[in-house]
């Protein structure tokens, strides 16, 4: 009997790994979100977050708030102009729907599929921008330009990555009196655990052919 209580507590259980997990996200949560709050630093929190996502998806020991703080502040000036970069293009793609919404010339499915498609791109590279740099040590174009290439050239995973991004918050607006704890709880890191499952086999592959060239080039 007390084995099998003690095997319920191991910390190779997958119930115990599934709930630290979820404990170190409600955490994670937490900060990002405090850190968010001036809204121009959201781009810097977001970096933080995907910087210890990193560490959490590669399996390695997590430690959340010094860590996160010590990214935060290190990113602060690009992950800033980066998040508001994005911010004024998702404020240009508001204001364009309001034009065809209110323009009865352009009330056309095009222009509504154009929107739609252009706001999918633009997520996507938000999500590969903050996830790289939060890794890599580039200037803002490199890292948004390096973040568009990858956003076509693993597209199958780009499209899981907006599915779990835009599914979560559709369900939330759907839903929200039902799932409104849990958006509360882990709203901003969970959705970004599932995308940095997604990109990080694509960043383990760049790292492995990156060592190799260098490995041959040290040969040479």
């Amino acid at each position: 009997m007390l084995d099998k209580i003690s095997a319920v507590f191991d910390s190779e259980n997958p119930l115990m790994q599934a709930l630290g997990t979820a404990g170190d996200l409600i955490i994670l949560n937490a900060v990002t979100f405090l850190c968010m709050l001036p809204v121009v630093t959201y781009g810097a929190a977001l970096t933080a977050r995907d910087d210890i996502l990193w560490h959490m998806v590669r399996g390695e020991e997590v430690h959340i708030i010094k860590p996160f703080f010590k990214s935060f502040k290190r990113n602060l000036r690009q992950g800033t102009i980066m998040g508001i970069l994005f911010l004024l293009l998702g404020l240009f793609l508001i204001f364009d729907y309001d034009i065809v919404r209110s323009v009865p010339a352009m009330h056309s499915t095009v222009f509504y599929v154009m929107l739609i498609l252009a706001g999918g791109f633009i997520l996507a590279v938000g999500i590969y921008s903050f996830a790289l740099l939060s890794r890599y040590e580039n200037t803002v174009p490199v890292t948004i330009k390096n973040a568009m290439v990858l956003t076509l050239a693993f597209f199958p995973r780009t499209l899981a990555m907006l599915f779990f991004v835009a599914g979560f918050w559709l369900a939330y607006a759907a839903f929200y009196q039902y799932v409104f704890p849990l958006v509360l709880l882990m709203g901003i890191s969970f959705p970004g655990y599932l995308c940095a499952l997604l990109y990080n086999p694509i960043f383990v592959k760049l790292e492995e052919k990156e060592m190799q060239e260098q490995g041959n080039k040290g040969e040479d």
